[in-house]
């Protein structure tokens, strides 16, 4: 076996079982750093999922969605309120902001915004609203949107993910 492949008949005789390769845990590699602000610890702890990634001097973030910081997740109403909405917004914003600070970024810094929404028609005014609080200008970013059908917990409504170019990132 290469490593690669999960099952060669030539090799095995055709009469094996197919195993997956061998996964080794590699060293930290010195251009990547985890970036976990102190409260989103045991996120890390428990999910094994990093709230951003610097890899040299740009800065990936996990999705982000309206979850406070006791991870419940921000109500919108029922049904759903244009005032609920924009809490949920501002809070997916806000959870955004605390990481790149973390990272020594700011939303001047993002080059790169994408957002998932359950019901994007009547979501994206209130998100539009909220988001031009946050990117200030001169320059904005690029940005995609997608609808979504739902998301993972109940009651999310939006999800947003920012990619950053670093201006002064110490090294690793």
């Amino acid at each position: 076996m290469d490593g690669y492949s999960a099952y060669d008949p030539v090799v095995d005789g055709g009469g094996g079982v197919p195993q997956p390769p061998q996964i080794q845990q590699r060293p930290q590699l010195p251009y990547r750093q985890d970036i976990v602000p102190p409260e989103l610890q045991m996120v890390y702890q428990r999910l094994h999922f990093s709230p951003a990634v610097r890899v040299g001097n740009t800065l990936h973030l996990s999705g982000q969605v309206g979850r406070d910081n006791n991870l419940q997740v921000v109500d919108i109403g029922d049904p759903p309120t244009e005032e609920g909405m924009e809490r949920q917004f501002i809070q997916c914003f806000d959870n955004v902001q605390r990481i790149l600070h973390s990272a020594g970024a700011d939303f001047a810094d993002v080059f790169q915004l994408e957002t998932w929404f359950t019901d994007m028609p009547a979501q994206l005014r209130t998100f539009m609203k909220v988001k031009d609080r946050y990117f200030l200008g001169p320059t904005y970013p690029v940005w995609t949107g997608f609808g979504v059908s739902h998301f993972s917990t109940p009651g999310i409504i939006c999800e947003v993910r920012v990619s950053a170019i670093l201006r002064n990132f110490p090294a690793s």
